[in-house]
């Protein structure tokens, strides 16, 4: 048999819903443009950075060496390109780890807006729970 709601229950389960639909949906938006935003940027920056560092290593080690001129050309080629796939790899890694590192957080708040007025309903509806009791008050030892 299942329990009676008054029109006020119904009402605050509504706009529970609605309010846990719209933080979820900000987070799935934020957490999709967040990552296409680093996913674009920095493999550009971190390619770049890299490119640097191979003409820095060009221009000091190779350029510098007495071997014939096609061999430079195939160490100055194979180090540009070898850098620059690390650089852009490396940007693609870096964005997407700090996206999720970023929302992790997030993530964590939206599942305590879900616990916590689902804990409180079962605490007051418990014998002897008449007081319902928030998560950080559940975790914090008595003392």
């Amino acid at each position: 048999m299942e329990p009676q709601h008054t029109g006020e229950e119904t009402e605050q389960q509504r706009v529970f819903i609605e309010e846990q639909a719209k933080y979820w949906k900000a987070f799935v938006h934020d957490l999709f443009l967040g990552t296409l935003k680093r996913m674009v940027v920095s493999p550009f920056v971190f390619g770049i950075t890299f490119l640097v560092v191979a003409y820095l290593i060009y221009k000091f080690s190779i350029k510098t060496q007495d071997v014939f001129a096609l061999l430079k050309i195939l160490e100055a080629l194979l180090i540009f390109i070898l850098y620059l796939l690390v650089g852009i790899l490396s940007g693609l890694l870096h964005g997407a780890n700090t996206t999720l590192l970023k929302k992790v957080e997030d993530l964590e708040q939206g599942v305590h807006l879900i616990v916590d007025p689902l804990m409180t309903m079962v605490i007051e509806k418990m014998p002897g729970g008449q007081k319902g009791i928030s998560i950080e008050e559940f975790n914090v030892p008595p003392g």
